[in-house]
Order: structure tokens, then C-alpha cells, then sequence
């Protein structure tokens, strides 16, 4: 992921890296002042957050979010991403809970969320974002992940 970050993501050296084999994808795109693009390809739970400098229009690839139970799915929904092994996780991301995460990497430097949004921990040396599915810190232990966020440590 590191190699992907900080990247202009449509060089065509590194596209098939970011995308998986597949058809044609349909995008969502979404801005935000002052100058953050995300890039959503719902269908495979992918989001790319690109942003650009104050003295440039270059887009860099900033964030990676991958949602492995994207919020508002049918039941069965299989994230292209879920049985993937993935950076810091290995082949557990899919099942992973809360306190599964908190063994395997410590205890995060930062944490955040509950009651109005997904409960969330940051490793920030490892570039690494952990969203639960549940809004209860009570439950983050037995909650598995919604989304996966990497970005430059």
C-alpha cells in the first residue's frame, strides 16, 4: 500500500494494481473543499481519497478504503476485498474483531466514534484505520470490520 500512496493513481502503471480484474467499474465521484476527491467503486467496496496541493492541480492518492461490509448492503454482500489477506492483518481481516485487532497490533494511538458514528481506531505509524461495524464501544470487541483506511504514515 505505501508504493500506492502519495501516487498519481491514474498512471496506467499503477491502475492495475488498485483495481481488481474486472469489468468496467462505475465511479461515484464526490469533492470536498478545498481540495479532496474521493473516487467510490461501491460495487467491489472500494474508495480512493485523492486530494491536490495548493500549488498544483496534481492529484496524489492519499487514502485506500477498503469497506469489507460497506453500511446500507444486502445481506450476502461480498466485498472483493474480504477474503483478501491484507497489509497488518494477513488473511484474518474478514473475521477479525475488535479484540482480535487489539491483540495482533496493540493498543491504538488513537480512537474515536460511538453513538452517532462507527466506532474507530487509528495505528498511525502503520498508516492504518480500523472501522467496526457497530456505533457502541461495548460491543467493539465481538464487532467485526466495516472498513479498512490506509494512508501515509
Amino acid at each position: 500500500m505505501d508504493l500506492l500512496l502519495a501516487t498519481n493513481p491514474f498512471e496506467p502503471s499503477l491502475c492495475h494494481r488498485i483495481f481488481p480484474r474486472t469489468s468496467a467499474l462505475t465511479t461515484t465521484i464526490k469533492r470536498f473543499p478545498p481540495n479532496v476527491v474521493y473516487h467510490n467503486f461501491d460495487e467491489i467496496g472500494l474508495s480512493l481519497a485523492l486530494s491536490s496541493s495548493k500549488t498544483d492541480d496534481t492529484l496524489t492518492l492519499d487514502e485506500i478504503h477498503l469497506m469489507l461490509r460497506p453500511e446500507g448492503t444486502k445481506p450476502g454482500f461480498k466485498s472483493q476485498y474480504s477474503s483478501a489477506p491484507l497489509p497488518h492483518l494477513g488473511e484474518r481481516a474478514d473475521e477479525a474483531t475488535g479484540k482480535d485487532i487489539v491483540e495482533l497490533l496493540g493498543e491504538p494511538e488513537r480512537k474515536g466514534g460511538g453513538r452517532i458514528t462507527e466506532v474507530w481506531f487509528e495505528y498511525q505509524k502503520l498508516g492504518l484505520q480500523i472501522v467496526l461495524a457497530t456505533k457502541v464501544w461495548d460491543d467493539g470487541a465481538n464487532a467485526k470490520i466495516r472498513e479498512l483506511i490506509y494512508f501515509k504514515p
